[in-house]
């Protein structure tokens, strides 16, 4: 497993017990599968060896949850982050069908988390991990819309005080350049057209908002807030 993912594992691993998995764990007809596949993946701190139905509904399913629902809503943001570790891992290595866990929806679960856990050790975590996960699928699918999203959460990282100041202008004309070779668009939406699986484009935004100030003495930063604030 890529370094710093696994440190990221083992972390997220490391705030979440077994009945952690059992409270939280998707309540659909596949409940019991969920909760025995992640029990597994949870004692034995090593990621399933391909990615299965069990993994794959596990992440999605929990992604979509309302976190208020719950009494202890920061039990389930952990759990939560748990999950998405293990989708981010997957992601990194290249297991195979692990691209069905999506890097855009799981980039921006984990930074929301992250942010509303207010947990600097785990955005500190999350910044390398993203920055290898990028590198591994900028290799194997290049000019994917989906993986420009790691470029973006990486730059929201660096206003977050989580990665140097000095990397934003490269970030930033990274993402320019991805978004403008993206292969696959589904509108002309700077960037959110780059993907089909758009329903967590808010969460993405809002973060945006909050961490991207609106007056940058760097134009080029300005414009890009700009641009991914005109939808």
């Amino acid at each position: 497993m890529p370094d710093s993912c696994l440190k990221l594992f083992r972390f997220a691993a490391g705030h979440v017990n077994t009945k952690d998995v059992s409270d939280f764990a998707p309540a659909d007809p596949g409940y019991a599968d969920y909760v025995r596949h992640f029990n597994t993946i949870l004692e034995s701190h090593a990621l399933p060896d391909k990615v299965i139905f069990e993994t794959t509904e596990t992440i999605a399913l929990t992604r979509w949850t309302d976190a208020s629902a719950y009494p202890d809503p920061i039990r389930f943001r952990r759990f939560r982050t748990f999950t998405n570790s293990v989708g981010l891992a997957l992601l990194a290595t290249g297991t195979p069908r692990a691209l069905d866990i999506n890097p855009n929806y799981t980039a921006v679960s984990l930074l929301e988390d992250a942010e509303i856990l207010g947990d600097q050790d785990l955005l500190s975590l999350l910044s390398p991990a993203f920055a290898e996960t990028y590198e591994a699928l900028n290799t194997t699918n290049p000019h994917d819309g989906d993986t420009a999203f790691l470029s973006l959460a990486q730059i929201l990282l660096v206003y977050m005080g989580r990665r140097p100041k000095e990397d934003l202008p490269a970030l930033a004309n990274r993402l320019m350049a991805e978004e403008s070779a993206c292969v696959s668009r589904e509108s002309n939406d700077f960037l959110w057209g780059c993907t089909v699986y758009d329903q967590l484009h808010d969460r993405w935004k809002e973060l945006v908002r909050k961490y991207m100030p609106p007056n940058q003495s760097n134009r080029d930063l300005a414009l890009l807030r700009d641009a991914l604030l005109a939808q």
